[in-house]
C-alpha cells in the first residue's frame, strides 16, 4: 500500500496527537508495513508550526478541491486538539466540538425533549402499553445478543440500493465485550473488513440490535469505510484511519444513526418505532447530560438526580451516565442526536435524493460542505 506525502505526514501528526492524548486515532486500517514505518518515523517532539506548514504546503500542490478542503478540515482538528493537549489553549466544551466536530454543536432544547415524550406517549397510548412493557416484550437475553446481532446483519446484508454496493470480500467479524462506556464499536481493520464489539453490559431489544446492525454495519460506518477505502487503496491515506473526534466521525455517526430511516430498515410496527422513538430520546438525553458535565461542571449525582424527572428506566439512565462522565468518550456523546438531526434535515428536504446518498458514502465530506451544497 501506498500513500500519498500529503495524507502521510498529517497521519504522522495524527499519532502524535495519540501519544499525548491515547484514544484519539479511534481506528488504523493502514496494512501493517506501513503503520510500522509511520510509527518509527514518529519524532519525540514535533515543532506544530513547522509541522502544520509542511503538510499546508503538501495539501495546496493536490488538485481535487474536495480533498484539499477535507484534509484541511483534519489537520485543523488535530493541530487543535494537540494544543489542547499541550495546554497552550484552554478547555472549553462548546469550542472544543465546534472545532473538532466541524460543527456548532448545541444542547439539546427543552422543546425537542417535549416532543419526543408526546410522540412516545402517544404511541403507549395506542398500544395501550407503557414503554417499559414494550420494550421489557422485545428484550434479548443476554446470551443470545451477539448471535441475534449477527442474524440482524444476514437480515439486512442485501437491502441497500445497488448504487451502494459493497466490494467483493467485504466481511464484518462480531462478538461480545464489557465495562465499556458505549454499546457497540466498530473497528475497521483493513480494507473491507470490520470487527465490531457489542456491550454485553447494556441491554439491548430485537429492535435496539436491527439498530446497531444498520449503525455499525450495512447502511453506517461498515459500509461508508469500505466504499471510502476505495479512496484509500488510489493512495488516499486519509481513509485508512480514524480521528475521533473530527468532522469525519460527525459525519459518519449522522449517516450511521439516519440509515435505518434512510433505507426503510425500521419495521413500521408501533412497538419497533415506540422503541426506536425512546432511543432518540435516549440519545437526546446523552446529548444533555455530555452538556451538563464537560459545560456545566455538575457531579455525577447531580446529573443522576436530573435525569430522574425523565420517563426513562433505570438502565437507560445508568447508560446515559455512564457514558456522559466518561473523561474521553463523553466528549462524544452529543454527536449521535445532532448527527442524526443534522442529516435528515438536509436530506429530507431533497427531491432527487441519490447524488447526496452517493456523495456522503463515496467521497469525503464534512458537515460544512454538506449544509453549503444543500442547505
Amino acid at each position: 500500500m501506498q500513500i500519498d506525502d500529503a495524507s502521510y505526514r498529517l497521519i504522522r501528526l495524527a499519532l502524535h496527537l495519540n501519544t499525548l492524548q491515547k484514544g484519539s486515532v479511534s481506528s488504523i486500517w493502514l496494512d501493517k508495513p506501513l503503520q510500522k514505518e509511520i510509527s518509527a518515523k514518529l519524532p519525540r517532539r514535533f515543532d506544530l508550526e513547522e509541522e502544520t506548514f509542511e503538510i499546508n504546503s503538501k495539501i495546496t500542490l493536490l488538485n481535487d478541491q474536495r480533498r484539499k478542503t477535507y484534509l484541511n478540515s483534519i489537520l485543523q482538528t488535530v493541530v487543535y486538539q494537540i494544543r489542547l493537549q499541550k495546554e497552550e489553549i484552554e478547555f472549553n466544551y462548546t469550542e472544543f466540538l465546534k472545532h473538532c466536530f466541524g460543527h456548532n454543536i448545541e444542547r439539546v432544547h427543552e422543546v425537542e425533549l417535549k416532543r419526543l415524550e408526546v410522540k412516545i406517549s402517544d404511541l403507549e397510548s395506542k398500544l395501550r402499553m407503557s414503554r417499559f412493557q414494550v420494550i421489557k416484550e422485545d428484550m434479548v437475553p443476554k446470551r443470545s445478543v451477539v448471535k441475534q446481532f449477527q442474524g440482524k446483519l444476514e437480515q439486512i446484508k442485501n437491502k441497500l440500493p445497488g448504487q451502494l454496493k459493497l466490494p467483493g470480500g467485504e466481511q464484518m467479524l462480531s462478538g461480545g465485550t464489557s465495562r465499556k462506556p458505549w454499546s457497540a464499536f466498530n473497528n475497521h481493520t483493513s480494507p473491507y473488513i470490520s470487527e465490531i464489539q457489542i456491550n454485553l453490559d447494556v441491554p439491548q431489544t430485537h429492535t435496539d440490535l436491527l439498530h446497531l446492525a444498520v449503525h455499525e454495519g450495512y447502511g453506517g460506518h461498515h459500509t461508508e469505510l469500505c466504499l471510502k477505502d476505495k479512496l484509500l487503496l488510489k493512495g488516499q491515506g486519509e481513509h485508512g484511519f480514524c480521528v475521533t473526534f473530527s468532522p469525519q466521525t460527525f459525519i459518519s455517526e449522522a449517516i450511521a444513526e439516519a440509515a435505518i430511516i434512510i433505507f426503510d430498515l425500521l419495521p413500521h410496527g408501533r412497538k419497533q418505532i415506540l422503541i426506536h422513538e425512546y432511543n432518540r430520546l435516549k440519545a437526546a438525553l446523552l446529548n444533555l447530560s455530555s452538556f451538563w458535565y464537560f459545560q456545566d461542571g455538575i457531579e455525577k449525582a447531580d446529573i443522576k438526580r436530573k435525569l430522574m424527572k425523565f420517563n426513562i428506566s433505570e438502565d437507560t439512565r445508568l447508560s446515559i451516565l455512564r457514558f456522559a462522565t466518561d473523561d474521553f468518550w463523553g466528549k462524544y456523546g452529543v454527536v449521535y442526536y445532532t448527527g442524526y438531526s443534522f442529516l435528515m434535515n438536509l436530506y429530507s428536504k431533497l427531491e432527487n435524493k441519490e447524488p447526496m446518498l452517493s456523495e456522503i458514502y463515496t467521497q469525503p465530506v464534512t458537515p460544512e460542505m454538506l449544509t453549503m451544497r444543500y442547505s
